[in-house]
């Protein structure tokens, strides 16, 4: 079980990780300062 537990989390901040900088890049797109 542990296992488990341990391989989804790094699925899940793998994924965020790629999320947050690809909304990071988008909002830059979207609101230039």
């Amino acid at each position: 079980m542990a296992v488990k537990e341990k391989q989804g989390e790094s699925e899940e901040i793998d994924w965020n990780v790629e999320n947050e900088v690809q909304l990071f890049f988008a909002m830059n797109g979207h609101k230039p300062v």
